[in-house]
């Protein structure tokens, strides 16, 4: 698949300069041997995403907290001053709470117009109407916006990451959303507090998103490799003390936007669900070749079906496999409390919506911090263990009616692939799993359904063939199994709850240590023909 580029001229920025000062003390954050350091000491980045709306008051732009933090649904000032006052009374807050970054989120989804210039669009709100405008119309306005938040962020010693718009297929459109984040590249190249840009949010989920069509929305690995290579020649160009990464979702990126490939400086990536987070914390750790960071992770607690006290488990435990495992970095989701109808949205936050917390400003939010959010200031910071595979690394979500038994192999070499990513669904495509290979090659496939899709990419490799089509598979019986209880055969990860596989079923002592007996049960088995892979062929020039 081909992706046009195009080169641009620069555009004068000399009226961003006039609103927004910068500093010229070289404290950018850098990569150093595997690792982040900070005026040439190790740095940690301790990221808390933070949600935000682009308003518009008295017709200029405001960047400020989300509509939903403090009073869901209804903005909490109605005043440029209110507004970066609500910013920075929530910002020392999140600084008393342990963390030194933010992650910006609220920037990156912006639309675009249907005619032949393909403006990028701005969604703005005054109070709760909607106002749609062209980024082009209140750049200015827009960039000093931006500005008036990093500053804040500043003041408070925080760190900040910029989510940038997806890449969009459409050519004019795309110009729209290069120009843009060249102006925002240009015009924070020299502020210390910007250490990161992600140039995309899963893309697992949101690449070529607007597109239905199979042949539209897949994404070779080459054609991956050479847009991020343009980022990294924007990155270059216009901000070369500044560092650039993309929010992957989970190792099933590895299909398109294979992270060990990608000519980043760091790789980001979300994890969710404590039976998902080990197993793919322990993927990331084993077979990305970059420092890597987790820049999303929680568990929803509303203190009646998850309790606090289990979130505040799983922030320490899940902090603690990141340093064990060498990750670099770890981020939560998200600041506050949402009303989106979710419990998995809802809930994961650190701060909710009940009583009130003042910040040492005198302010007050309408919250209260939960145990999860004063786990840091007590951290150590220190590996303790070593980066064991978990339990559950080949059958993460514990299925047990069938199991597949293959091998994935390398074919030029012949030699078994290790951590080989082996991605199926059943008939209709309703349920997906998947599972890894071990350091020969082999993989076993769990699943409560028949297994009738397949997709299966490795670090650094591409699909080539495999001689079977799993319709013509023949399922023998595991003579050894119980047959007696009831299996249920719609589970996916969202309907698991992960208290039934812990060994102690007290998910307030740990909500990672699971029974191991969980995790090898079939009763029906088959075997699948070797798949084979071959290398990506990368010509870095």
């Amino acid at each position: 698949m081909s992706y046009k580029y195009i080169t641009f001229s620069i555009v004068s920025l000399s009226f961003i300069f006039f609103v927004y000062t910068f500093t010229t003390i070289d404290k950018f954050v850098r990569v150093e041997n595997e690792a982040f350091t900070l005026d040439n000491n190790p740095f940690f980045p301790m990221i808390l995403n933070y949600s935000v709306s682009v308003r518009t008051i008295n017709n200029s732009i405001v960047i400020g907290p989300s509509r939903e933090y403090d009073h869901p649904s209804e903005f909490d000032a109605y005043t440029k001053v209110g507004v970066e006052l609500r910013l920075e009374t929530h910002f020392k807050l999140i600084k008393s709470m342990g963390f030194n970054s933010l992650r910006i989120v609220g920037l990156n989804d912006p639309t675009y117009s249907d005619d032949r210039i393909g403006s990028l669009q701005l969604e703005t709100h005054d109070s709760l109407t909607l106002i749609q405008t062209t980024y082009e119309n209140k750049r200015e306005s827009y960039l000093k916006a931006l500005g008036e938040l990093i500053k804040i962020a500043k003041k408070e010693d925080l760190k900040v990451m910029l989510i940038l718009p997806r890449p969009q297929k459409d050519f004019v459109k795309n110009t729209s959303r290069i120009n843009y984040i060249k102006d925002i590249l240009m015009t924070f190249s020299k502020e210390p507090t910007v250490f990161a840009y992600d140039f995309f949010n899963e893309p697992l989920y949101f690449d070529n998103a607007e597109y239905t069509e199979y042949d539209l929305v897949i994404r070779d690995k080459l054609d991956a490799y050479n847009l991020v290579k343009f980022w990294k020649e924007l990155m270059t160009t216009y901000a070369p003390n500044q560092l650039f990464t993309i929010g992957f979702a989970e190792p099933l990126e590895v299909m398109e936007w294979d992270p060990t490939i990608l000519p980043l400086d760091f790789v980001s990536f979300h994890t969710y669900h404590p039976l998902r987070v080990a197993s793919e914390i322990y993927w990331f750790s084993k077979y990305v070749n970059k420092p890597w960071i987790i820049s999303e992770t929680s568990l929803p607690a509303d203190n009646d079906s998850i309790s606090y006290k289990s979130q505040e488990i799983f922030m320490k435990e899940i902090l603690q496999k990141t340093k064990d495992c060498g990750g670099v970095g770890f981020g939560w989701w998200q600041y506050q409390e949402v009303d989106w109808r979710v419990f998995e949205h809802d809930f994961t936050a650190l701060v909710n919506l009940e009583g009130k917390t003042y910040a040492s400003n005198g302010e007050f939010i309408i919250g209260s911090v939960k145990p999860a959010g004063r786990v840091i200031p007590n951290f150590q910071f220190q590996p303790i263990g070593n980066c064991n595979c978990p339990d559950n690394y080949y059958n993460i979500l514990g299925y047990e009616k069938y199991k597949i038994t293959g091998k994935v192999i390398n074919e030029k070499t012949g030699e078994g692939i290790e951590g080989a990513v082996i991605r199926s669904w059943n008939q209709d495509w309703s349920i997906g799993l998947n599972t890894f290979t071990d350091e020969n090659g082999v993989f076993n496939l769990y699943s409560n359904q028949k297994c009738v899709h397949f997709n299966i990419s490795a670090p650094g490799m591409s699909f080539v063939s495999t001689s079977k089509t799993p319709q013509e598979f023949h399922y023998l019986k595991n003579n050894d199994a119980d047959f007696t209880a009831a299996i249920d055969t719609t589970l996916e990860y969202h309907s698991i709850h992960f208290q039934t596989f812990l060994k102690d079923k007290d998910p307030e002592k740990s909500t990672l240590e699971f029974d191991e007996k969980y995790f090898s049960k079939f009763r029906f088995y088959t075997e699948m023909e070797d798949v084979l892979l071959r290398e990506v062929e990368i010509n870095p020039h």
